[in-house]
């Protein structure tokens, strides 16, 4: 069974990764009030209650509160996609995917994962590969869904390795084989990319 955990590939992040995730979130505070974050950051760093309930703060934090009022920074995340963040091209995907402030649509989230995933964000190669795995805004392509599983599985992105050796089993050599060509393409296509940006 493919498996596909929250926007960022897992629920078990750090604290210091889910405070990165923050930002990404809601980049502009305009929605969540600088003192709420500031109030959960402090609960999560005081809390003495164990790993258990720092999860729980971080979850609001990093997965619930920013979409509490995910339609009022729409607008915010829509500009810094277009202008080709890929931290917020996969955050609009993921809001289209699941209708959150956008009405739900698969095309359109096929669309701003691959924009994320071209650019080299593993977790939006890892929505892409989902998509194509389950026909979501895509025709069904287990081959496509291995060729992004496997760039994202690169990064060392858990939930990429479980479904691309998911996927590998539904695939003959031969589009095995082809697929792997095309990952290892693309791979360089995106490293090259890169480059030329640094």
């Amino acid at each position: 069974m493919i498996s596909k955990r929250a926007i960022d590939g897992g629920f078990y992040l750090s604290k210091e990764k889910g405070l990165q995730r923050l930002t990404a979130f809601a980049p502009n505070h305009a929605s969540h009030p600088p003192l709420v974050y500031n109030e959960l950051k402090h609960r999560i760093n005081a809390t003495r209650q164990g790993t258990a309930m720092k999860r729980i703060l971080l979850l609001y934090l990093v997965f619930l509160a920013p979409f509490v009022s995910a339609a009022q920074d729409i607008d915010e995340t829509i500009r810094a996609a277009e202008s080709g963040d890929p931290i917020a091209q996969n955050i609009l995907g993921n809001r289209y995917d699941n209708g959150l402030g956008v009405p739900q649509d698969y095309t359109e989230a096929v669309k701003w994962y691959r924009k994320a995933a071209e650019q080299g964000h593993a977790s939006a190669q890892f929505n892409l590969g989902f998509m194509y795995a389950n026909g979501q805004g895509v025709p069904q392509n287990y081959s496509d869904a291995y060729v992004w599983f496997s760039l994202a599985a690169a990064t060392g992105h858990e939930d990429a390795i479980y479904n691309r050796d998911v996927v590998v089993k539904k695939l003959s050599p031969q589009d095995l084989s082809a697929a792997q060509q095309r990952a290892a393409k693309l791979f360089e296509e995106i490293e090259a990319r890169k480059a030329a940006q640094e």
